[in-house]
């Protein structure tokens, strides 16, 4: 799961102790991540950064006049 989103296993385990994503046990105890929510997740936080990189860009653009 991990490597399908591009980041850490510690980083999706994380965000599931935060409560971002959430996982399914296997009753040998390993987790198993829907990847429609996991990937709902990573793309809201693609849409914070690029947002976050639109506002930069604009401070900069007005710092320069």
């Amino acid at each position: 799961m991990a490597e399908a989103v591009g980041v850490t296993v510690d980083t999706v385990r994380h965000w599931e102790k935060e409560g971002k994503i959430k996982s399914e046990r296997t009753s040998g105890g390993h987790r198993r991540y829907n990847l429609g929510h996991v990937l709902s997740y990573v793309n809201g936080l693609d849409m914070v950064v690029k947002l976050f990189l639109k506002c930069v860009e604009f401070t900069v653009w007005r710092l320069s006049f």
